[in-house]
């Protein structure tokens, strides 16, 4: 009966209380870790987004470069009117004009702008509330121009136009997004008659390819929405429907974190399942129940001994007193009331126990003040992080250091950062750190390190010293993350964005950036700079009678032809179709630029081997002009050049033929 008292007046409570005190803390980290996971999605649907953002952000110059170039051909015919009406797939349309000339079903401003970029053009005239494409190099799935058809009356820019106002933005034309650009039309009375468009059609298969290899957790999986909720694009590891079906579902199975992406008015999502995320949560836990389950036994044990001592040896004093002291220390009052009793008597044996709670409380705040630190910023960052002594020896790291170097935690511990790859190319970069860093704090930027099979990475690296309360060096910390990945996308974007996908030569773009750095050199320095445009004579019967495949690979050898016949200092581009420009700089006379061009024409005209074909043979026009005798803006400069190229295959082709603007300096 005794034993059963003094078990429910003082374990009883000790063990409800520290079950309680084990159940709130699971709880509080299971929700703490939830909400980590699904922060986790979150920063992932970001990344989702600023891939599609940066896509619309680097062909955007394009659309409006292009658009300026539509609307400046158009307006150089005449102001824009309507000149009554045209019948046009059997249907009676306005007659929009330039000038006196009309546009209906006419495809040389369209086609002259796309000709020298990779584009789409259209002119709109408007009938009543709709826009119809009256000429345009848009095509529909049979291949045929989309001449005649709607604009979608229900798409995001026609608002824009109807109200008199430009739009740009993605959108879709014929079930394909374009990174697009509508200008509107107006008459000389301010009225809309009319729209310009011009659009780069994504390149969807990059960004399939990108979003393919997303993952999150085990099976969670991303996806791109377009504005109908229709998924576009999606992880490889499930298929559209099990993704679209997952995305409406309302079973509550799986978690999904979603992005509103504007300019594209798609979304993004990142979805895992809930049981998944749960036993991750739950699986982060099992060392805190282990911890309170040892010290839940050990407290049992204690109580246990307590209690045979207290039934089997007098108290040692009077039993009030034990009563109290036991009453308190079940209220967790540990503190010292100067309770004394005789030696090896129970109320002894208790003081001592409530000093040493005292201290055992005391170190266990301690502990749990570490284990936190450690769990949070070791356990869980996924950045690699390290801990140093004085000496720069590692004596701590975490497993994200792990993972991105390639050395486990028994390789790393004693050994100097420079033993194990971070800033391989700087032997004494360390020794030099820490030294400035007693003094001046920390340091950060980016650095190149080797794995540990000798692969380099680059990363994002950051070091500093940790002092105590009393200002006392204990020890340095280092931060990294591998930004590898990173680096490799954006550069391959960067290449997309400013190569032609075929050959490989610079585009448009990239041509027309490097003719304004040559341009302003050549003013600083007086030098002449030959500007030329070309194209292939004899080239459309290959694709006609040989097909695409064939004249796909006559372009890939011709580039590879021009590359070796050129310097390093010159630029050659493709403009599309059989259409190049060439920027040659650094010759000391004209005689020099003609003898360049000598060699171009003949190493052009050499036989091209095309797999299971006789050899082929082409030629090509060239037209070229100089600067600064032609001192234009450099869109006038290549179009002087084009002018001349036309010239050129008047003679026959196979020729060049210099732009005479001022025929008196080098005809």
């Amino acid at each position: 009966m005794k034993q059963f008292t003094l078990f429910r007046r003082f374990l009883a409570p000790l063990l409800l209380v520290g079950v309680l005190a084990i159940i709130c803390t699971a709880v509080y980290m299971f929700t703490l870790d939830m909400k980590k996971i699904k922060t986790g999605a979150s920063g992932e649907t970001d990344k989702l987004a600023y891939l599609l953002e940066m896509a619309e952000s680097l062909v955007g110059e394009r659309v409006y470069s292009s658009m300026e170039l539509l609307k400046q051909r158009s307006l150089s015919l005449g102001k824009p009117g309507i000149d009554g009406t045209v019948v046009l797939h059997q249907q009676i349309q306005p007659n929009l004009i330039f000038g006196k000339q009309s546009q209906s079903e006419r495809t040389d401003l369209v086609d002259g702008v796309t000709s020298i970029g990779s584009g789409t053009a259209t002119l709109f005239v408007k009938t009543g509330s709709d826009f119809i494409r009256v000429a345009t190099n848009v095509r529909q799935k049979d291949g045929t121009r989309a001449i005649g058809t709607l604009l979608d009356p229900t798409g995001k820019a026609i608002t824009q136009l109807q109200e008199g106002k430009p739009f740009y933005g993605v959108v879709d034309i014929l079930g394909e997004p374009y990174i697009s650009g509508y200008e509107p039309i107006k008459n000389s009375a301010g009225s809309v008659i009319g729209a310009w468009y011009v659009g780069y059609k994504v390149d969807v298969k990059a960004l399939d390819q990108a979003i393919k290899k997303w993952s999150y957790l085990q099976t969670g999986f991303a996806a791109i929405t377009d504005y109908n909720f229709n998924i576009r694009f999606t992880s490889e590891r499930i298929t559209k429907a099990q993704a679209a079906a997952v995305l409406s579902s309302t079973s509550g199975q799986w978690l999904v974190v979603s992005k509103n992406i504007p300019n594209w008015d798609f979304h993004a999502h990142i979805a895992y399942p809930k049981r998944e995320a749960y036993l991750k949560s739950i699986s982060n836990l099992y060392p805190l129940l282990l911890l309170g389950g040892l010290f839940g036994g050990a407290l049992l044990l204690l109580a246990l001994y307590s209690i045979r001592r207290f039934v089997l040896t007098p108290l040692g004093g009077d039993p009030e007193t034990a009563s109290n002291l036991v009453s308190r220390i079940e209220q967790g009052d540990f503190s010292e009331d100067g309770t004394h009793a005789k030696p090896d008597t129970l109320i002894d044996n208790m003081v001592k126990m409530r000093k040493r709670l005292r201290e055992m409380v005391n170190e266990l705040n301690e502990n749990t003040e570490r284990l936190i630190v450690s769990s949070s910023v070791f356990a869980h960052a996924h950045d690699g992080i390290f801990i140093t002594d004085s000496n720069a020896n590692i004596t701590e790291v975490n497993p994200a250091f792990t993972k991105n170097t390639g050395y486990s935690r028994k390789e790393a511990i004693g050994r100097n950062p420079n033993e194990l790859g971070f800033v391989y190319q700087k032997e004494d970069f360390f020794s030099k750190l820490f030294k400035a860093t007693a003094n001046k704090g920390e340091w950060r930027g980016e650095t190149l390190n080797l794995h540990k099979d000798g692969s380099p990475y680059a990363a994002t690296f950051d070091i500093f010293p940790v002092y105590d309360d009393n200002g006392k060096f204990q020890h340095y910390v280092g931060l990294f993350s591998d930004i590898t990945r990173a680096k490799e996308q954006q550069q391959a974007l960067e290449h997309m964005a400013y190569h032609d996908p075929l050959t490989q030569l610079p585009n448009r773009a990239l041509f027309s950036d490097r003719l304004q750095q040559v341009l302003a050199r050549a003013t600083r320095s007086n030098e002449i700079v030959a500007i030329c445009y070309f194209d292939l004579d004899k080239f459309k019967p290959i694709n006609d009678q040989l097909g695409h495949g064939a004249g796909d690979q006559l372009l890939v050898q011709l580039a590879e032809r021009l590359r070796v016949n050129l310097r390093e200092s010159d630029t050659i581009a493709r403009l599309g179709g059989d259409e190049f420009a060439l920027l040659l700089c650094g010759l000391q006379s004209i005689d020099e630029y003609t003898k360049t061009l000598d060699r171009l024409l003949e190493a052009i005209e050499m036989p091209f081997a095309i797999a299971d074909q006789t050899a082929l043979h082409i030629s090509a026009s060239i037209g070229y002009t100089f600067f600064p005798s032609d001192n234009n803006p450099p869109d006038i400069l290549l179009r002087h050049a084009d002018h001349a190229m036309y010239q050129a295959k008047t003679r026959g082709g196979g020729h060049y033929h210099l732009f005479d603007a001022q025929p008196s300096l080098f005809s």
